[in-house]
């Protein structure tokens, strides 16, 4: 990936405080900003300057429409970020460039202090530093003002840094989904993997599951703690055709384990006959019109497909593909099947067998995007132990971790 240019912010920052009791107060804003040059200077955040001119320096008072009121003296520190925090805002920034940002200082809770906060240009997030990485800003608010009203402040990009149609795209950083309890509004961002794993105390562990593709590339780092019940992971993309991110990372945690029920879909998981030529969850076709069966040099299927008469027209209703180790175990199946006879969830589904024959690993479409079961055994026994189900809803993955 080309280098990106390095971005140093001079800030000038206007306190305005209105004097309406202890109840009310409007935001710190930042003035217009310019970027530096990358040679004149070693800071992304430089000391912020008033231009409001003052003889007592502890207080900023400001003009007010109505001259008969008058702003409450409130003492406010410089802008200077710590070299932690401009570390993970400038590798953001950098991930993300082409994209489009905005900037801003607020103090959020009134405490005299300002934070600098990110915005997407695209999506209108908001991001701030927390706890070794970035967190998003629940909501549309930001201290009880619509952050489209809010002042933000334009970072200039470098035009020659087109990654959004780059054939390289990497994805950096590593994403974590956040959303539910108990850690929801928690870091969703991390510059480092490390990072991420230090702040859900994994750090210095050994993975509890590690899952690669059969073509050696790592799909899944797992990390659990039998005894508390807290998991995180890492989701690995290595260059997959098929999906809208050539290379990257996402996390994931979860609180505890989910026992199914005989009723549940995830007993149905463990039931599947993965030899028979029918459509997801079972269901027969009774109106085959044709079907094609290869088979490879040791006389097993290699190869199924059927046709059927569909509103007068001929179509492939299921395809499969089958590829065995040299011992005959099954290894891999591919299936798929014609969404307006059997529904488009699982439509396209790629199982994976390790060496004994049992399931390992699955991804399936969905509507929304794809869903991934990997199954943990613990000996050579046929049942699974442990079952990590991922929900990839437009790029957030989401776990579900199940004990049998």
């Amino acid at each position: 990936m080309k280098k990106y240019l390095e971005l140093f912010f001079t800030v000038m920052v206007l306190s305005m405080f209105c004097a309406c009791g202890r109840e009310e107060a409007d935001n710190i804003q930042t003035g217009s900003t310019d970027i530096a040059d990358p040679m004149e200077g070693s800071d992304i955040i430089q000391e912020a300057e008033t231009d409001v001119p003052v003889e007592d320096e502890t207080e900023i008072n400001a003009p007010v429409e109505d001259e008969t009121e008058m702003n409450t003296p409130v003492e406010v520190e410089t802008a200077i970020l710590p070299e932690e925090e401009k570390t993970v805002y400038e590798a953001y920034l950098a991930a993300n460039a082409g994209h489009g940002y905005l900037y801003a200082y607020f103090d959020y809770d009134y405490d005299g202090k300002q934070e600098l906060y990110l915005r997407s240009n695209t999506y209108n997030q908001v991001w701030k530093y927390a706890d070794g990485g970035l967190k998003k800003i629940d909501g549309w608010t930001i201290s009880g003002e619509n952050i489209l009203d809010l002042e933000w402040n334009e970072i200039e990009e470098d035009d020659s840094a087109d990654t959004a149609n780059s054939e390289e795209m990497v994805h950096e950083g590593v994403y974590v989904y956040v959303e539910q309890n108990p850690f929801k509004e928690q870091t969703a961002w991390y510059v480092e993997e490390q990072d991420f794993l230090d702040q859900y105390g994994f750090g210095e562990s050994d993975p509890f599951y590690e899952y690669a593709l059969p073509d050696g590339s790592m799909r899944l780092v797992l990390y659990y703690d039998e005894a508390t019940g807290l998991g995180c992971g890492l989701r690995y993309y290595q260059r997959d055709p098929d999906e809208w991110i050539t290379s990257g990372v996402y996390g994931f945690s979860f609180l505890g384990t989910y026992i199914p029920e005989p009723w549940d879909p995830w007993e149905d998981r463990l039931n599947v006959d993965y030899t028979k030529y029918e459509s997801y969850k079972g269901t027969t076709v009774s109106d085959i019109e044709e079907e094609n069966i290869e088979y490879d040099d040791a006389g097993r299927v290699a190869h199924y497909e059927a046709y059927a008469t569909i509103d007068g027209e001929v179509v492939r209703i299921l395809n499969m593909y089958y590829e065995y180790d040299d011992n005959g175990t099954l290894r891999q199946r591919e299936y798929h099947h014609y969404h307006l006879c059997f529904g488009s969830t699982f439509q396209y589904w790629y199982s994976y067998f390790d060496e004994l024959g049992r399931v390992e690993y699955e991804r399936a479409y969905i509507t929304h995007g794809s869903v991934e079961y990997y199954y943990i055994y613990m000996d050579e026994s046929d049942e699974p132990a442990y079952s990590l189900y991922l929900d990839c809803n437009l790029g957030t993955w989401m776990p579900e971790f199940a004990e049998f």
